[in-house]
């Protein structure tokens, strides 16, 4: 169901709003104001679950950010992309429907069926399987956390990267009826109303039910039509939670979230030199797409179901089941400007998880978790190229299944001195069936390439093994060496690519100083990376495919810091990343005629179809170059002062985050795939009182213009500067 109205589902959740705002009206009354002048040397100690159990930030070995439902609201933090802004080593390439995420230069530079993402995701304990949801916006969040560098353990094999959590907030049988709304004004017509409401029903049993609507005009003008405004937001999203607790021990969560998305099709530009850039306006946010029909939308459905279980001994059996169905319809238009092409992809997308723990008691000298995990993913694709003189179409249907057993001890050999091993036993296996038909001008008829292939079985063992050494209480020391893996598969090409592992030797310090005012994390690293799968050009099927690049290393060290002293507060993050390919040749279209593939026949060869092309020349050397999408330095840093006014409190913020360039693809081109260094600045002032507050917010309040993503010759540009007021009550 394509979502065109933005007015429709305003008006549907403005229904919903108001019946809360009565609801607020007869709530408890507001709870007494903190004062501004209290020391706050101590700060709150911030707890990460990723590992099945809750340690603070402090105590754990992982090179980690967490972020509080707080912190998202402080640092503008609205989505995956906004991430990088808020978190060292972290680049969030943006290509319109799909997000891609590469920590520390490893994770995922192309959507593609066959391919799974080096940076796992997971929202409420649920494994995303593709990365054509990660544009899902951050409403009615208990926490984030980013785990950096492979996770091989817990995670398991989609995770040579690293991992993103994102956690709602579960329903409360203790807080009453309560809850929180918030309506938003912006420039570009932004238009935003997002809510949450806790409902016991029993005692054994409640409720929480969240929404989140917003609607935007694109930050782009049309230039050719009025009809299509490609790059407009329109979306909306539901959530509803159940908690049922009938004895102490036992406590069981569903959750279900709605969410549809759409827009006239996403906005890009041909890059400079390539072959329809004389076609497109040089202002950067002016376009001239031909086509009238241009869409975009999707329909995305996630239910998950955990079951927590725990013994008096302290004994913990957790269950996580997951169900998720995508739904996704584009017709974009392929050159980005009055030249005649387009393509079109329809896609359903299905994920079924599952993932078990027992978790033994946090007392005693040796705590253990035993797990497993399983996963089956499958997706429909029908994807259609339309070139003068060429055409073609993709069918394939593609299936994948995915299981893992792991087990992690520690044991305390002293008061003070931990070892902490951790393993894992991964296997993987996948199908693909469907057909690629070519149609070009001079065929008498279409070249047609099956894919009806069995994908590589695969399996391989990772795992973590880690000292950690509390020097003081408010000092740890740590070093590990940890193993990721990610699978192999088939490519369009039926082809096999073989899969990724990284070996990442990692040391580092944690520490609070200055009677626990500022806590600061560090680590450095040294990464053998092996496998590294790379898109490239296929000139048999003259489509895109994936292969293994040469063996890689990454270098390099982060830190973090948070600051807390009466009214001040400050967080900083900085990263420096070294990353290097080895050998490997691959296809540079760039080199080809008019820099493009696009309408050329397949390669030459004895007894191939004809016409054909001599890709030879193109083929290049990009030993050396580093990792793709991989900023050599990355910083973030937050200020913010509290002050008592007018009954209330106020308190201006200012956030500024620095990535460095990064190129899109190993061929390093400087005209083409350089990504510049981007410095952004947001900015915000609050004003709270009791239940109420009323908050000013700029992001990019500098309009910075910087590319976000590419694909193919095409250009993505961040969002432009974005004004506005939001009003919030709580009750």
């Amino acid at each position: 169901m394509r979502v065109r109205g933005g007015n429709r589902a305003l008006g549907f959740f403005s229904g919903v709003s108001t019946s809360m705002l009565a609801l607020a009206s007869w709530s408890v009354p507001a709870k007494a104001q903190e004062s501004v002048d209290q020391k706050e040397g101590d700060q709150k100690e911030i707890v990460v679950t990723a590992e099945r159990r809750d340690v603070s930030l402090q105590k754990t070995n992982l090179a980690v950010s967490a972020l509080t439902s707080k912190d998202l609201e402080r640092k503008s933090v609205a989505s995956i992309s906004d991430l990088q802004s808020a978190t060292p080593s972290l680049s969030v390439i943006d290509t319109g429907f799909s997000k891609s995420l590469n920590i520390r230069g490893i994770g995922l530079s192309v959507v593609n069926p066959a391919v799974v993402p080096g940076v796992a995701t997971y929202r409420d304990g649920v494994f995303n399987a593709t990365q054509d949801t990660y544009g899902e916006p951050f409403f009615d969040i208990a926490s984030v956390e980013v785990l950096r560098g492979p996770q091989g353990t817990f995670v398991g094999q989609n995770a040579t990267g690293g991992a993103v959590f994102v956690n709602s907030r579960n329903p409360s049988l203790s807080d009453g009826v309560s809850g929180d709304i918030t309506g938003q004004y912006g420039n570009y017509n932004d238009v935003l109303l997002r809510g949450a409401v806790n409902l016991p029903i029993d005692d054994t049993l409640a409720a929480r039910v969240a929404f989140n609507v917003e609607h935007r005009k694109s930050f782009f003008d049309n230039l050719t039509s009025q009809v299509a405004h490609p790059g407009k937001l329109d979306t909306a999203n539901l959530r509803v939670g159940l908690l049922w607790q009938p004895v102490e021990n036992l406590q069981i969560v569903f959750k279900t979230q709605y969410n549809t998305d759409a827009t006239d099709g996403y906005a890009y530009k041909p890059a400079a030199g390539t072959q329809y850039a004389p076609l497109a306006p040089a202002d950067p946010f002016s376009l001239n797409y031909d086509r009238t029909d241009t869409r975009f939308s999707t329909l995305y459905v996630r239910s998950s179901l955990q079951i927590d279980y725990k013994f008096d001994s302290g004994l913990h059996l957790r269950s996580v089941t997951g169900l998720q169905y995508n739904r996704l319809d584009l017709l974009n238009d392929s050159d980005a400007t009055t030249a005649d092409q387009y393509y079109t992809n329809h896609a359903i997308e299905r994920t079924t998880t599952q993932d078990f723990s027992i978790i033994s008691p946090d007392s005693g000298r040796f705590r253990w978790v035993l797990g497993g995990t399983f996963i089956h993913y499958s997706d429909d694709v029908a994807v259609a190229q339309f070139s003068p003189g060429s055409t073609t179409d993709i069918a394939l249907r593609s299936k994948k299944a995915a299981w893992g057993a792991f087990a992690n001890f520690t044991y305390s050999l002293t008061d003070t001195l931990d070892v902490d091993i951790g393993g894992r036993y991964s296997g993987d296996k996948g199908k693909n069936a469907g057909d690629i038909r070519l149609n070009f001008a001079g065929l008498p008829t279409p070249f047609i390439l099956p894919l009806a292939a069995e994908g590589p079985t695969g399996s391989a063992a990772t795992g973590k093994a880690a000292l950690n050494w509390k020097v003081t209480p408010d000092h740890l020391l740590f070093a590990f060496w940890a193993r990721g893996y990610k699978p192999g598969g088939v490519d369009l090409s039926q082809a096999t690519f073989g899969s990724e592992k990284v070996d990442d030797f990692e040391a580092g310090w944690k520490g609070a100083l200055f009677d626990r005012r500022l806590r600061v994390q560090a680590d450095a690293f040294y990464m053998r990376y092996t496998g590294f799968q790379v898109s490239t050009f296929d000139p048999i099927t003259t489509q895109t495919a994936i292969r293994n690049a040469g063996n890689s290393t990454i270098k390099g060290f982060e830190v973090t810091g948070q600051l807390s002293l009466r009214g001040l507060r400050a967080d900083f993050g900085v990263s420096h990343v070294d990353s290097k390919i080895g050998a490997t040749t691959l296809v540079n279209t760039n080199l080809l005629p008019n820099g493009s593939a696009s309408g050329l026949p397949p390669q030459c060869r004895p007894g191939g179809p004809a016409p054909c092309f001599d890709y030879g020349p193109a083929t290049v050397s990009v030993a050396g170059r580093s990792n793709i999408y991989s900023p050599g330095c990355t910083f973030n840093a937050g200020l913010e002062h509290t002050i008592a006014f007018a009954g209330g409190k106020m308190t201006p913020r200012v956030d500024v985050s620095y990535l460095s360039s990064q190129w899109s693809t190993l061929f390093e081109n400087p005209l083409l795939d350089h990504f510049a260094p981007r410095t952004l600045m947001n900015l915000q002032l609050t004003y709270s009182k009791g239940d109420w507050t009323i908050q000013g917010y700029g992001t990019n309040i500098l309009n910075k213009t910087y590319i976000s993503g590419a694909e193919g010759n095409n250009r993505f540009y961040g969002a432009r500067r974005q004004y506005g007021l939001r009003v919030s009550r709580s009750f």
